[in-house]
């Protein structure tokens, strides 16, 4: 390989390569389930940081060691490009975020601005759908007050980069036929990594947008993984990969809201 090319653009290339040896290795000895799962990582080697994770804790769920190894090597090939310092595998798209907001529907839109202080962020996203419907929340007893930085706001828009994301992973909904609501909005903030409302939710936040979207966990997830391949979603994947890093490193890892100087890192 060229020296000009990347160290995680070779670790990628080398993934692949390994998901295809274990593909054979696992057809040769007529282990059918290892097949399927060392296809599986093959196709995530190809993609984002987010299936590449999803792909090694399949590999290791079914012990499919040689699949798990090409796995881990695509998944440290996408946190290696998410070092600091390291540019974001696509720019930033902020005119598909400002669209994704311009297409929400025109009253709804209108009426959280309204409802908000200054800024939409993900907590006030939070804060709007649990004034408009409180039922449909577990949020007793959490602060989500205040506002968080949420990568900053979106120019002459009102609304922050993870505000602006949570519209794109509305959009991306099974139900999309439906009209985007607040619930929506709302719940989708929770789900996107580092927000300022899934941190003040803590390990809740992923169960408690699951249940607001009327989505299992697993479906939750593949929810972000269709949105993180958007246009505008360029800083979903390296959030996703910082977090992997981390649970990696540490167990009961904590998540925290991302400094100003932290988002300018991923290219935000």
């Amino acid at each position: 390989m060229s020296r000009g090319v990347p160290l995680p653009v070779r670790l990628g290339m080398v993934a692949t390569v390994l998901a295809i040896a274990a593909a054979i290795y696992f057809t040769v000895v007529a282990d059918w389930w290892g097949v399927g799962v060392a296809v599986l990582v093959l196709v995530a080697s190809l993609g984002n940081a987010v299936a590449r994770t999803i792909a090694l804790i399949v590999a290791l769920l079914f012990a499919a060691w040689p699949a798990a190894v090409a796995a881990g090597v695509a998944v440290l090939a996408s946190a290696l490009g998410a070092l600091p310092g390291a540019a974001p595998a696509r720019p930033l798209d902020r005119d598909a975020l400002v669209a994704a907001v311009h297409s929400l529907p025109p009253a709804e839109r209108s009426r959280i601005e309204r409802a908000t202080d200054g800024l939409v962020d993900s907590l006030a996203l939070v804060r709007a759908a649990v004034a408009d419907d409180s039922t449909r929340w577990s949020v007793d007893g959490v602060d989500v007050s205040g506002a968080g930085f949420d990568g900053g706001a979106v120019e002459d828009l009102g609304w922050t980069l993870v505000a602006c994301e949570a519209a794109l992973v509305a959009a991306h909904r099974p139900d999309k036929d439906r009209a985007v609501d607040v619930h929506h909005l709302a719940a989708a903030s929770l789900l996107l990594p580092h927000s300022a409302a899934a941190v003040r939710l803590g390990t809740a936040a992923g169960t408690t947008a699951a249940a607001v979207l009327g989505l299992v966990d697993e479906q939750a997830i593949q929810l972000l993984v269709r949105t993180s391949r958007a246009r505008g979603a360029e800083l979903i994947s390296p959030r996703v990969e910082r977090l992997a890093g981390s649970m990696r490193g540490r167990a009961n890892v904590a998540m925290t809201e991302l400094t100003e100087d932290e988002w300018r890192r991923l290219g935000a």
